[in-house]
């Protein structure tokens, strides 16, 4: 997956728009993957920002929920503000809000003594494709006003919203980096945040089995999986396609004939697994065991 091109051309349009309202927000709200919180971060924003960043832990109902604790004292032990949501879930508008005028507090100052006590903080909504931007956009406004698809690179331009009159909000696309460390591209690929015609779909299944079993401290997931696909022997040390074949074995996926349709097995499993039917899932760890591939 080293070599494929997942740098669409409107991605040029989309960094110029960003770049362009950079310029008169006051605060940058980054969506991140709880489940990968180092591969779903921008690379595009951390070398030309400089305005203050939140960071937005997407999908914690699909992501192990210790390590997410553990990624939040981690950001905040590196001068990182950052707060869990579920999309699925009505955000607390009230934490957001607070959050973003504690990080505006020195502004509001330089702004009381000009006189502008009624202006409303901007904020830019950043993030990967597929990461949760607009769901929770319209989650903090309490209606659809950007269209939302479980697909990569549905939202196509930038939008602004207001939220009651205490915020206004910038939507955007999604963007990834022309060229990307190919961990960080298993990462985004394995969670559906690169679009998947992309790829083959038996190449992504494989590397993703691949990873949980050369990670120690991911294997034990394997067993979860043997569980749930109730298969009476184990699976932690088949290779990858006799893994993908037990699990259409148990899920009845057939070709005419009775043979494992591998393909229809590969998307089922995939789909599984970032839906967390397999259960909760962090693949990324920090400290000693930060970035563990």
């Amino acid at each position: 997956m080293n070599n494929i091109n997942w740098y669409p051309g409107h991605m040029v349009g989309s960094e110029r728009n960003i770049k362009k309202n950079l310029k008169i927000v006051d605060v940058i709200l980054e969506i991140i993957d709880a489940r990968i919180p180092i591969s779903s971060r921008s690379e595009f924003l951390s070398k030309i920002n400089t305005k203050p960043v939140i960071l937005i832990m997407n999908k914690i109902d699909l992501a192990d929920d210790n390590l997410t604790q553990s990624w939040i004292d981690y950001f905040k032990q590196n001068g990182n503000k950052a707060l869990a949501v579920n999309n699925k879930q009505n955000i607390n508008k009230n934490l957001i809000i607070n959050s973003i005028n504690d990080v505006l507090q020195e502004k509001k100052i330089k702004y009381k003594s000009k006189g502008m006590i009624n202006k409303l903080p901007k904020v830019i909504v950043v993030g990967v494709p597929n990461v949760g931007k607009s769901a929770f956009i319209n989650n903090i406004l309490g209606s659809h006003k950007t269209k939302v698809e479980n697909r990569a690179g549905v939202t196509m331009k930038t939008g602004w919203f207001n939220l009651k009159n205490r915020l206004d909000i910038c939507d955007t696309p999604g963007i990834l980096p022309p060229r990307m460390n190919p961990k960080f591209g298993n990462a985004l690929a394995f969670l559906g945040l690169i679009k998947d015609k992309i790829f083959d779909k038996e190449t992504i299944v494989f590397s993703l089995i691949d990873f949980l079993k050369n990670n120690k401290f991911l294997k034990e997931f394997l067993v979860k999986i043997n569980k749930n696909m109730d298969y009476s022997s184990e699976i932690i040390d088949d290779p990858p396609e006799i893994i993908i074949e037990k699990f259409g074995k148990s899920r009845q996926i057939l070709k005419h004939g009775g043979k494992i349709d591998m393909i229809a097995s590969c998307e089922r499993f995939l789909n599984d697994f970032r839906k967390g039917k397999f259960g909760k899932i962090t693949l990324e760890f920090h400290d000693k065991y930060f970035m563990k591939y």
